[in-house]
């Protein structure tokens, strides 16, 4: 404001009348957007005086002399453009330049906060799907895991199904003959194994938690095939047969009659899990042995499931 009044102050020193003009250069691009040179911007002073929404000398004495009280053009001034169109020098109606440049001021917020929002709106869609594909890599995740278990379980059965389980439990080794004629043990030890033999054949069973034939789960049992469209349900297959046989039964047999003493406390909490705190040791046992588990997604014994935490060493 102080450099216009300076530079626009030399033309009435001849006392001759004399214009000044202000230039701030501004255009539209062909987007509509508004392009602006360095300097379009004003001082608040500067603005007003611009606007003339009353009489120019009003701004000019606040800014250059501090002076509040003029109202107008006084006598013996020439009059500035407010004064001559509204003789009490109050306001008038913005120049059609300055409301333009308003209105085009306006149209480019709008357009910026419209950008913003378009961009908030853009990083949600992202969040969303980032968030998405963590779900579904997770999913997809479980769903392998779940195949490794079944996999892993089987691969169990292969190794107990090779030979004594007498021998697998005792020495870690297997030897291709049965345990009832396994020659490394005692007669003390073989009865120890008929007597847990024995016990396990009066577990009862819930429906569907194994084999009925070898105790090995469905699904990984030869005898049965899962149904088509419908997860997790299996039908007999034709000329399908049991590859496990006594397998699952053996194993856990040999388990309790030789590394009983380490197994206690691991299955006792497992059946306080399942509130089973009523009756004998053996009775609380037996109940949650036959009790139906899942494993990688599939239907399994608890029998089945103290198996696979054996061999994991989950009760260690």
């Amino acid at each position: 404001m102080r450099q216009y009044v300076q530079e626009s102050g030399r033309g009435g020193r001849s006392g001759l009348k004399s214009e000044a003009i202000v230039l701030r250069a501004w255009w539209k691009r062909k987007d509509g957007s508004v392009y602006r040179e360095v300097g379009h911007e004003l001082e608040l002073s500067a603005r007003k005086f611009l606007e003339g929404d009353r009489c120019r000398r009003t701004y000019i004495d606040e800014e250059m002399d501090g002076r509040k009280d003029r109202q107008r053009c006084e006598p013996g001034e020439e009059k500035c453009d407010v004064c001559q169109e509204s003789p009490g020098g109050i306001k008038r109606a913005a120049i059609d330049e300055v409301q333009e440049e308003r209105e085009e001021e306006a149209v480019e917020r709008a357009k910026v906060k419209r950008q913003e929002e378009e961009q908030k709106v853009r990083e949600r869609m992202v969040a969303i799907t980032m968030e998405q594909r963590r779900i579904e890599i997770g999913q997809r995740r479980k769903v392998e895991q779940r195949g490794y278990e079944l996999e892993r379980l089987q691969g169990f059965f292969e190794r107990w199904s090779k030979g004594c389980v007498m021998c697998i439990m005792r020495e870690g080794r297997v030897e291709a003959h049965g345990w009832k004629d396994c020659p490394g043990a005692s007669p003390e030890q073989v009865q120890q194994m008929q007597d847990k033999v024995q016990w396990l054949e009066g577990v009862s069973f819930q429906a569907y938690s194994r084999c009925n034939f070898c105790w090995a789960p469905q699904a990984i049992c030869n005898l049965w095939e899962e149904k088509m469209h419908v997860q997790g349900a299996f039908q007999r297959r034709r000329n399908g047969r049991c590859q496990y046989v006594d397998v699952l039964k053996y194993a856990i047999a040999a388990i309790l009659a030789f590394q009983g003493q380490y197994c206690g406390e691991w299955l006792e909490v497992q059946q306080q899990k399942r509130a089973l705190i009523h009756g004998s040791r053996e009775e609380r046992l037996a109940k949650w042995l036959g009790l139906k588990m899942k494993l990688g997604g599939r239907e399994i014994s608890g029998l089945c499931y103290f198996f696979y935490s054996w061999e994991m060493g989950l009760l260690k």
